[in-house]
């Protein structure tokens, strides 16, 4: 996998082949690209928690302390808009048949912003609870 700081920039800026550009543009849930954002994002908190943070994550950095403005944007857009655009009444048809996958989906987005801002895993092994979907 590509360090997480540029998937998520590519996943947070909706760039071509995206999850975000496919939920909103195609109107398509594209699972590998939902798994490939969330272990991105999954990798950024253990990194957080490591104080391992790559430069390309700090930088261009005017902030004076903590994460970036670009990444807490990320995961605070993801957390809330993913649930908010797919639980609208034209999405039924597609989430329907695959409800349980869709709420286990938001569920890690929402455990995934919650430990990025709290600073506090909601797992006491992320290995098991961020377990593969």
């Amino acid at each position: 996998m590509d360090d997480y700081s540029s998937v998520l920039q590519h996943e947070f800026e909706a760039r071509e082949g995206s999850f975000l550009l496919r939920l909103r543009g195609e109107l398509r849930w594209d699972k590998a690209a939902f798994t490939r954002l969330t272990e991105a994002m999954l990798a950024c908190c253990q990194a957080y928690d490591e104080g391992n943070l790559p430069a390309a994550v700090l930088e261009p950095s005017r902030e004076p302390q903590g994460a970036p403005r670009w990444l807490a944007e990320g995961f605070w857009y993801v957390d809330t808009f993913v649930r908010d655009w797919t639980t609208h009444p034209a999405w039924t048809s597609r989430t329907a048949p695959e409800q349980e996958y869709c709420d286990a989906a938001y569920e890690r987005l929402h455990f995934l912003a919650y430990w990025f801002f709290s600073g506090q895993c909601p797992f006491k092994d992320p290995a098991v609870g961020f377990a593969p979907m």
